[in-house]
């Protein structure tokens, strides 16, 4: 009589054990699902800071250059505008000045466009929008 009642209390926990490790099977499935895509979400984001640094170096190096390149332009005008002397030259240097600073800022302003849609494009989906580029107006 006794092993009438035990028999399906055994029954019953056999099951219990049975479930438990089934769950515990699938929580172990579903913990190294979610360690790879935190490792695959880590390597993207970092590949993301890689391609944000190398923008940036190469926004700054086109910015540096473009100020390099107007201070000789600007520099050889002037030895132009000396040699050709008195007369028209005052009004043809400061329109000539005007013009190639104005060509100038166009293309500063043009790296920082390109340079925040890149960044852009490459910016962490969870983390909101930012500007890190230097927002000069010279």
């Amino acid at each position: 009589m006794l092993a009438l009642i035990l028999l399906p209390l055994e029954l019953a926990v056999a099951a219990v054990v049975l479930v438990t490790q089934q769950a515990q099977r699938a929580g172990q499935a579903e913990l190294r699902r979610v360690r790879m895509t935190l490792k695959e979400g880590q390597r993207l984001s970092e590949a993301r800071r890689r391609v944000r640094e190398g923008q940036a170096r190469v926004e700054k190096t086109v910015d540096c250059s473009t100020d390099t390149i107007e201070a000789v332009h600007l520099a050889l005008a002037d030895l132009s505008f000396d040699i050709w002397g008195s007369g028209n030259a005052g009004k043809a240097r400061a329109a000539h000045h005007r013009h190639a600073g104005t060509v100038y800022q166009s293309i500063r302003l043009a790296n920082r466009g390109v340079g925040r849609l890149v960044s852009g494009l490459f910016r962490d989906g969870d983390k909101p929008g930012r500007n890190d580029h230097d927002d000069r107006d010279g």
